[in-house]
């Protein structure tokens, strides 16, 4: 296998948490991520205080880029966000991971 990884320092994004974009799989593909996805990160030794984290994450980001209130940012995340535990073999924390279809805020 082999990996080629760009990693940028993005200043003024309001996310205290890590965060990165996820390019398209197949972008003449139409499906919710054929513009990529923006996706947060939670770490945490609880579960539910990790997947917490992952969307506050998203929400800070999302008011950051686009300025939308965080209510607003909150109830898009709520119908159009997907979380999904990443890692659970570094105990005792929990990695989940927020993913938000960039196609959304086209």
């Amino acid at each position: 296998m082999q990996l080629t990884a760009r990693f940028d320092i993005v200043r003024g994004t309001g996310c205290r948490q890590p965060w990165f974009h996820v390019p398209a799989r197949d972008p003449g593909r139409p499906d919710p991520g054929a513009a990529g996805w923006d996706t947060t990160t939670g770490i945490a030794p609880d579960l539910m205080l990790a997947s917490r984290d992952a969307v506050r994450g998203m929400i800070d980001l999302l008011t950051a880029r686009t300025g939308m209130p965080a209510i607003d940012a909150y109830l898009l995340c709520s119908v159009a966000g997907d979380l999904r535990i990443s890692e659970i073999v570094n105990r005792p924390n929990w990695v989940v991971t927020f993913h938000l279809p960039r196609s959304i805020l086209a």
